[in-house]
């Protein structure tokens, strides 16, 4: 075995078999190892039905381990399990398939500042984890492709015979049913989901791909570190054996042992509280006082009630109850999950902390303080002692959101030492609180309901005890807690996001080293954790595997090689520049409005795949937890100064939530079911202007890319490098100052990384050569921050199309976008104005205009717009018509001084020069954003012939409820309501012009 890998996963349970699959399916090249400590056990005889699972509990499989004696239980300690095998706990659990609430998520991305940890930020891996077992349920809220099937207990057949007294009885006591439990919203009696198929179990190893090496049956006896540059990194782990033996991760250590294992290894390694690790002789590599805090877990309480007709088979062990079906999954229909009285609640708290507001607690906000199960298997071994033979059922009360915190601690420094395990069970006046209010509720289900009298005979309790009754004081119910308290397998928090690791799942303090487990959680959640833990590690794999750096790494280290690229989108960077300014100028001056965006193919004949359609969903999801990054935010604080502070602040917490703003769907035109089907993909973007600015570049980007990977594949990137350096050094050579302007069409990232290394690469030829031209930047922020070239751009049609929709003020919408413009970014800066999109020549009107700044009183003795603009920009028509009438102005103006005409649409070398000539002659200086020419410019492998590029945008389509419409200098080019469209070009008496090159479905066909 190689004994230096990229990445070591220390722990292959269910997280890190999760992680460890998704980072080798992102880049097939890397080599990953996990060492787990207990077997491979795929072929294990108890694994494979769900049914066994009691018997897992306690065998070589489980960790086993007990807690330290519990103070608020009577000093009782408790058993704790864990899965000890390949795939976790995903081994040896129940198969519960429970999200939690909304509120918990959206409390946990509160909690650490970074919304990709709130409900919404969740949501797209909840989704991908998924299979959800009916094809008509809620798509925002479930997925129907993920690799873990989940079934609920209508969907397995099982029709138990006391399902409907069940329900009738939590219905009669005010908790109706409500129709998904995993919606984000399980208040109420919802019907129980399991991560089963048939009652077989699904673990994280059986299910996720482990195309890694992996090491069973071995201990890791600590994470190894190196000092660079004067902080700690981690290079590799020490294996527990009888010599010494150290494998090296060149990339990451990733821990992932889950609640009660991670801070132990994390202590063992050096990192902890300093005065523990010195007590047991462990050298200090971090004092992270932290670490094995916050340790929280679910506690639960059971119940056994005699059945009044156990000989109608109405529970496990009666013979009657004999439907195959049954071992489907557990003997349970329903999770009632429900809030306490809140008055009593808050008097808890106060006895808690008499110092707190009640209101203020996280607690008083979230409802899914309790979740109560009946279960119709009633045996228990323990006092009372009850046979499984069908004549009781069970019930449990679950604490769901403890207010409780436990420890992990060091036992000695000895890692095949058990951790000693304090949950802290109960320590809170609340924790008590809700017990009581879920063991009265109970009570009142099953003893004050017509439908519970009629199932019940009566409570069978411990010797000298006596059953809960309505009078039962809360002094003897404390006490049935104390004898009964048990955990519910929940155990989270020992390494906290935001105490121990930072939102990335780094660990603070030292670098080359994350955690991803159960352990991060920061807060309790109404949930089974395991569809989280799910959850949370693809999130983490996206994290690691699509983060900025290793985009970065990836590109530079691997060159042509497009498979070990990253796909889709990985930073908000990776957008046009003008997109950033023009939602600067939103933050300012617009945030409240609310907008839609339309999406159109221009070459309809061109259409995408079902597959495509498939990835371009998964792509989509992933936006949702691209942030912009703190040395990103430095790059455009320096780089980009007129983006105020406010705006950097305010992308700092900034992200898209494409699961609430795109609506998309695919029309096949023929439906065969097959990925291979083809047909027409829409999209409606939707919610706030500022909120969905940023949706254009990266839709338009994925859009092209999933064509060209599904639809139409007959290109290869061959020399494409050496085609943008050959064009750069062309361009340059005849004096073209020009940029690269090529991110929403281009074929992939790949692509436009390889134009930008031939064009700077032309660049640095071309200060050799002494040429008269120059390369003055990219429009993709990215790139500019990666190459080290400006980041250049000016503003779009869709501020002029927003403005004059939100106004309905067409005649002057010019003039105010203009001076909305000025007024944010001031004069000399982004000095290029757009001119075609109510028609150049109504621009020009507002163009000759004294210079109005909002909320001041405009000067007539002003410089007018015109004067203090670098220049203007050519988008659509006829270029030397528009260079006629831009010198035509200009000379009437009196404006003598050299101005800049920009030139971007429809570009090759060809149009290039002869525009340069055409703009030189009449006095201007010419520049040109050159885009599609550059990032697809692909010739078919099967012809020779040119590959066709997709020629498509996505525009404004109304804001605030009024249609956005755009009219431009080629009537080709109008976008928008046809009628609005039309009311306005008689509004401003525009004057229809066409352009023998201005076919909009047929462009670049001179292109070679």
């Amino acid at each position: 075995m190689a004994q230096t890998f990229d990445y070591i996963i220390v722990g292959g349970g269910t997280a890190g078999c999760v992680v460890a699959s998704r980072l080798k399916e992102k880049n097939p090249t890397l080599s990953i190892l996990i060492v787990e400590a207990g077997p491979d056990v795929s072929k294990h005889p108890l694994v494979s039905d769900a049914a066994d699972y009691p018997q897992l509990l306690g065998s070589e499989l489980d960790w086993n381990y007990t807690t330290v004696p519990q103070k608020h239980l009577d000093g009782r300690s408790v058993s704790n399990h864990a899965g000890r095998a390949l795939g976790g706990s995903s081994v040896t659990n129940a198969g519960g398939w429970f999200r939690g609430e909304k509120a918990n998520y959206d409390l946990w991305g509160e909690t650490v500042g970074d919304s990709r940890w709130s409900y919404s930020g969740f949501l797209p891996y909840f989704r991908k984890v998924e299979s959800h077992f009916d094809p008509n349920g809620d798509k925002l809220q479930h997925g129907f492709n993920g690799p873990m099937k989940a079934e609920s207990v209508t969907f397995t057949g099982r029709n138990y015979p006391l399902r409907q007294s069940v329900k009738d009885a939590w219905a009669a006591v005010g908790v109706p049913l409500v129709p998904d439990l995993n919606s984000g919203n399980p208040i109420g009696l919802a019907e129980v989901v399991e991560n089963k198929v048939k009652g077989m179990r699904q673990t994280a190893a059986s299910v996720y791909p482990l195309n890694v090496t992996i090491l069973t049956d071995t201990m890791v006896k600590r994470v190894v570190f190196e000092e660079r540059n004067g902080r700690k990194r981690a290079i590799g782990v020490e294996i527990v054996g009888e010599e010494t033996r150290v494998i090296s991760a060149k990339r990451e250590v990733i821990i992932s042992t889950g609640t009660y294992r991670t801070p132990q290894i994390l202590k063992l390694s050096g990192i902890g509280p300093a005065e523990e690790l010195q007590r047991h002789g462990v050298d200090l590599v971090l004092d992270s006082p932290d670490v094995g805090r916050h340790f929280q877990d679910h506690p639960g309480v059971f119940q056994w009630w005699k059945l009044k007709h156990p000989e109608q088979g109405l529970a496990v062990g009666s013979p009657a109850f004999s439907d195959p079906l049954f071992s489907r999954g557990q003997p349970i229909d329903f999770a009632a999950t429900q809030p306490v009285p809140l008055d009593g609640l808050r008097a808890a708290l106060i006895r808690d902390n008499p110092n707190c507001n009640p209101d203020e607690h996280p607690l008083i906000s979230q409802k899914g303080h309790l979740e109560m199960l009946v279960f119709y298997a009633g045996g228990n071994p323990a006092n009372p002692t009850i046979e499984m033979d069908g004549t009781h059922i069970a019930t449990i009360v679950v604490g769901m959101l403890p207010t409780s915190r436990g420890s992990i601690t060091l036992q000695d420094s000895n890692p095949n030492s058990t951790p000693l395990i304090d949950p802290n069970y109960l320590a809170t006046e609340a924790d008590r609180y809700m017990m009581r209010a879920g063991i009265r509720k109970i009570r009142e289900m099953v003893r004050d309901t017509p439908a519970g009298r009629a199932m019940i005979d009566d409570e069978t309790i411990e010797d000298g005890a006596t059953p809960v009754q309505v009078d039962t004081s809360d002094a003897e119910i404390d006490s049935l807690v104390r004898r009964r308290a048990m955990t519910m397998f929940h155990p989270a928090g020992s390494a906290s996001m935001g105490k121990v690791v930072d939102n990335q799942l780094r660990v603070r303090g030292v670098d080359g080293l994350r955690i991803v487990d159960a352990s991060v959680i920061p807060v309790p959640l109404t949930a089974h954790i395991q569809m989280c833990v799910y959850a949370l590690a693809e999130q983490a794999a996206d994290i690691i595997g699509d983060s900025t750096d290793l985009a970065r790494r990836l590109t530079s280290e691997m060159g042509n090689d497009e498979s070990a690229l990253p796909a889709g989108i990985v930073t908000l960077l990776d957008t046009d520049l003008y997109k950033l300014t023009m939602q600067c100028a939103v933050l300012k001056y617009f945030p409240d409005v609310s907008v839609t965006y339309g999406y159109t193919n221009r070459t309809p004949h061109m259409k995408l795949r079902r597959g495509a359609y498939k990835w371009l969903l998964e792509q989509m999801d992933k936006l949702a937890n691209v942030r912009v990054t703190a040395e990103e935010r430095e790059f455009l604080r320096q780089k980009c100064p007129y983006l105020n502070d406010a705006y950097i602040t305010f992308l700092e917490t900034f992200h898209l939530k494409p699961a609430e703003q795109i609506d998309i769907k695919f029309t096949p035109t023929q439906d065969t079911g097959s990925d291979d089907d083809e047909g027409n993909v829409e999209y409606i973007i939707k919610g706030l202007w500022l909120d969905t600015i940023l949706y254009e570049i990266p839709l338009l980007a994925l859009t092209s890319q999933a064509y060209f990977m599904f639809s139409d594949k007959d290109w290869s990137y061959e020399n494409q490098e050496e085609k943008a350096y050959r064009k750069g050094c062309t361009l340059l050579e005849n004096g073209c100052i020009f940029s690269e302007f090529g991110s929403r069409r281009r074929r992939d990232y790949h692509t436009q990384d390889l134009v930008m290394k031939g064009l700077t690469r032309a660049a640095e030829e071309g200060k050799r050569q002494g040429w008269p031209g120059a390369l003055s930047g990219t429009s993709n922020v990215h790139f500019a921050m990666k190459y080290g070239v400006p980041a250049v751009g000016t503003v779009a049609h869709e501020w002029y199309m927003t403005i004059a929709a939100i106004t309905d003020d067409y005649e002057n919408a010019n003039e105010l976008a203009l001076k909305y413009w000025l007024g944010c970014f001031g004069e000399g800066v982004l000095g290029i104005a757009l001119t075609d999109t109510f028609g150049t020549p109504a621009f020009l009107d507002a163009f000759k205009k004294p210079i109005s700044l909002p909320d001041q009183q405009p000067d007539p003795s002003a410089k007018t717009y015109a004067q203090v603009y670098t220049g203007v920009r050519q988008d659509s028509g006829d270029p030397t018509y528009f260079v006629k009438m831009a010198r035509d102005f200009y000379d009437d103006q009196g404006i003598t001084d050299t101005k800049t005409v920009v030139f971007s649409d429809s570009l090759d070398i060809e149009h290039c020069l002869e525009y340069k000539t055409i703009a030189e002659e009449a006095g201007f200086k010419p520049t040109f954003g050159v885009g599609t020419f550059f990032t697809n410019d692909y010739i078919n492998k099967s012809t020779g012939e040119k590959s066709k590029p997709l020629n498509i945008v996505i525009k404004i389509a109304t804001a605030n409820g009024s249609p956005a419409v755009k009219l431009s200098d080629n009537m080709g080019k109008n976008t928008g309501d046809q009628d609005k469209v039309r009311e306005v070009k008689k509004k401003l008496g525009y004057v229809e012009h066409c352009w023998e090159e201005g076919d909009e479905s047929n462009r670049w066909k001179k292109q070679a």
